[in-house]
Order: structure tokens, then sequence, then C-alpha cells
């Protein structure tokens, strides 16, 4: 194979090898280009469901399966993500809007989102879906409990790791799927934070976040790990070495929360949700709950931006 190399190379100069280089890396990469441009709807949707898999609940995953295959249902499955245009994208709009009228902004949102994963993998170049418009129910301040029904909640738990996660939840306004991915070397005790987001999670923003650790969840946390735990150890997991599905926690925490006798519409979200709201009724900049929270842009965060009905009142006696 060398002797060949070098016959060749003995036939030009060396700057015309270097253009033959130049000429096969070229369509090297076109073939490239054309491989990920004869992606199907069919072969991306197996691939973004088996990345989602492993690091988000199963009612967002629910969400997902039903998205695409009203997308493959429309489209067909054998239709390449290249050819759909902002167009197509518009009368796929209203045809869903007709379909799934209750799960219509849901469903939009989640094709959104996997079509940006889609366009970092290189399949795409745009994302058709990033300039649709549609009218969405008015945003409603989000629920949350205080720290006194906390402790209800708690009082009603009889798992102690559920307790823990409850807690931990609240104090730190981490999402589900962050919690149950969560491991020992995510959490720096003598420095008092946690990290977000590392090459084993990818989180929601695609940004590592570092969150402080309250001195009420430090010792906490300082109890549950022991001698024998090591970093790659879950920290609220099944086992060391096996963590919890989230749908799990989730139904743990709506039965102690119904035991409690509290409101059917709090949920395990919202206790990232009474995060936030406690630190801004607290006067927390919203600039700095952005990057607690790890929103991506503040106008997801400016939903936080609001009172209780005490402070409300309170305002309004300085008229």
């Amino acid at each position: 194979m060398n002797g060949r190399i070098e016959n060749i190379a003995e036939h030009y100069t060396i700057d015309e090898l270097q253009k033959l280089k130049v000429l096969l890396e070229k369509i090297e990469k076109e073939k490239k280009t054309v491989l990920k441009s004869s992606t199907t709807i069919y072969k991306f949707s197996q691939e973004y469901k088996k990345y989602i898999n492993l690091t988000f609940t199963s009612s967002y995953i629910k969400s997902v399966v039903l998205s695409l295959k009203h997308l493959s249902g429309f489209f067909g499955e054998h239709k390449l993500l290249v050819e759909l245009s902002l167009k197509n994208i518009e009368e796929f709009k209203y045809y869903l809007m007709n379909r799934a009228p209750k799960g219509f902004v849901v469903y939009m949102r989640t094709l959104k989102a996997a079509f940006n994963i889609a366009q970092e993998w290189g399949y795409i170049t745009n994302n058709p879906f990033q300039k649709i418009k549609y009218k969405t129910s008015q945003n409603k301040k989000p629920i949350f409990i205080t720290r006194d029904e906390l402790q209800l909640v708690i009082a009603k738990e009889q798992s102690i790791l559920m307790r823990n996660i409850y807690l931990f939840a609240f104090n730190t306004g981490c999402r589900l799927g962050e919690i149950v991915t969560l491991k020992w070397k995510n959490i720096d005790l003598e420095n008092k934070t946690i990290t977000i987001g590392d090459e084993e999670f990818i989180t929601k923003s695609n940004k590592q976040r570092i969150i402080p650790i309250s001195s009420e969840l430090i010792k906490e946390l300082k109890k549950m790990k022991k001698k024998n735990v090591n970093s790659k150890h879950y920290v609220f997991g099944k086992s060391k070495t096996f963590p919890y599905r989230g749908e799990y926690i989730s139904r743990k925490f709506k039965k102690a929360i119904r035991n409690a006798k509290l409101k059917e519409e709090v949920h395990f979200h919202t206790l990232r949700h009474s995060f936030a709201s406690q630190l801004a009724m607290k006067g927390v900049p919203i600039v700095v709950l952005k990057e607690l929270l790890g929103h991506s842009s503040i106008t997801t965060t400016a939903i936080y931006s609001h009172a209780d009905i005490k402070s409300l009142q309170m305002a309004i006696k300085h008229l």
C-alpha cells in the first residue's frame, strides 16, 4: 500500500498533492452532509426518544412520543427533516389545533425543543418551529407552597430518602430529572455548592450551573453521605448505582400532598416554583433567579416577579 502511495506521489507536485488532499476532504465532508440530510422523521424520532429516555420524566417522554406521532402521522415517517419548511409547519399547526386542541400548545413546544436538538446534531440548518406563532393561554402565577406546608408534607412521608428529596428540591429549585441523576461528585460539601450538568447529564438549557447549599440542607446531606459512598454513587438513588424513575417520586409526593390535605394542584414541580417564589418575595433580583434556575431566557423567569397578597396589601398601605 505504501509503495502505491509513493508511486502516485511521484507523478504529482507538492502543490498538486495538497489540492488533491483538500478535494478528498471536501468529498468526505459532502458525503457526511448528504448522510445527515437524508435523516427521516422516523430515524430522528427513534434517536431522540433514546436521547431523552434517561434524563426526562415519563410524563415528558409521553408528550414527546405523542408529538412525534402526530408529526409522522401528518407528513409520513419517511419524510426528510430537511424537507420540512416553515409553510409545511404552518399547515401542520392548523392540523394539530383541530386534531388535538387540548394538547396543542404542549405538543408544539415539545417539537420545537426536539428540532433544536436536530439542529445541534446537524440534521437541519434551521428549526422550522422557531418562527411559528400561536396563541397560548394567559400565563398564570405559579402555584407554590410555604416552608410550613412543606413540613406538613414531610410529616406525612414515611420514607426518609423521599423526605430528603422533597427538602432538596425545595431548597435548590432543581428539576426532578436533575435530582434523580445527581451523584456525589456533583456535591461539594466543603464549599457548600451543587453542580448541575456535566458530561453524564445535559441540562435542559445545555448549560452547567452552580447552586449554593443552604445551612438546612447541608446538615441533611452530611448525614446522608456515608463513609462507603464514592463520587460515582447516586445521591438519591434506589441503590448506590441505580437511580429512581422520576414518576415514582412524583407519585410518592402526590400521595403525601393528599395526606397533608394540601391543594390538588400541587405537584412535584411545585417545589421548584416554591424555591423561586420564596426568593422573589424576599427581593432576590430576577437575573440571579435566572441563574439559579438555569433558565435560558429571562422571560421564563419573569413569572416569579410577583408578591403574595399580603405583600400587595402592605404596598397599598403606603398610598
